[in-house]
């Protein structure tokens, strides 16, 4: 069985990666609870906003909001916090500086058999996807709608190998496979033939690998797979 447990940087470099929307440490409740004096408004962080967007949108310094609030960092607001705006004479709209998070694609299942090894943990290393046992030759599908990215032999350790781009920034890995049916850049859809399943040399059970990733994240396909 060929080793897929570390993390190949041929396939990181492939897949597209994004910059997230993270969330942030709850900031001190001063500003919530001072009374100001001066000219101002309280302002309710929506997820996806931040504190450079919301200086912008108010025309108001980022230091003077800062200063007001106490903050550390530019970095140190989140969703539902409420924010003194000094010198702005209304709330307005702020729009946000991340997209809203959306739902994953379906993912079905590449093909029937049995998983031989699993997503997590093995003694010090660990297995970015899973390995199902079929017999050779057994058709691989697209395990949903997307657009081939990636079909050759030159990802080390991976042999024979697809990656279909989906939407929402996640992919998905078919390797392991003795033929490839698919070219890249064509687009696909969910349940397409795309690959054979190979394997099965010096006494090797034949298997498909198969790997979810959310942008470079390996993610356990076992908790998408319908």
């Amino acid at each position: 069985m060929q080793n897929y447990l570390k993390k190949p940087f041929g396939i990181i470099f492939i897949l597209l990666i994004f910059v997230g929307c993270f969330s942030h440490p709850q900031p001190s409740a001063w500003a919530k609870k001072r009374k100001f004096r001066h000219k101002g408004v309280f302002h309710i962080v929506k997820k996806g906003q931040t504190l450079w967007r919301i200086a912008k949108t108010y025309n108001i310094p980022i230091q003077k909001i800062r200063a007001a609030n106490q903050l550390r960092n530019t970095h140190q607001i989140q969703a539902g916090q409420k924010l003194w705006i000094p010198g702005a004479r209304k709330v307005l709209s702020v729009p946000p500086t991340c997209p809203p998070q959306v739902s994953p694609p379906q993912f079905f299942w590449p093909l029937k058999g049995k998983i031989i090894r699993e997503f997590g943990q093995y003694g010090l290393q660990h297995s970015e996807g899973i390995d199902i046992h079929a017999p050779i030759n057994t058709s691989v599908k697209a395990a949903s709608d997307g657009r081939v990215i990636y079909a050759g032999s030159d990802l080390k350790g991976y042999g024979k190998v697809i990656i279909i781009q989906h939407n929402s920034g996640y992919s998905t890995i078919y390797a392991n496979n003795k033929e490839n049916l698919v070219k890249a850049f064509i687009k696909v859809q969910s349940g397409q033939v795309i690959a054979r399943v190979g394997g099965g040399e010096g006494g090797e059970v034949p298997y498909l690998h198969f790997e979810i990733r959310h942008h470079h994240q390996a993610l356990d396909p076992i908790s998408f797979l319908r």
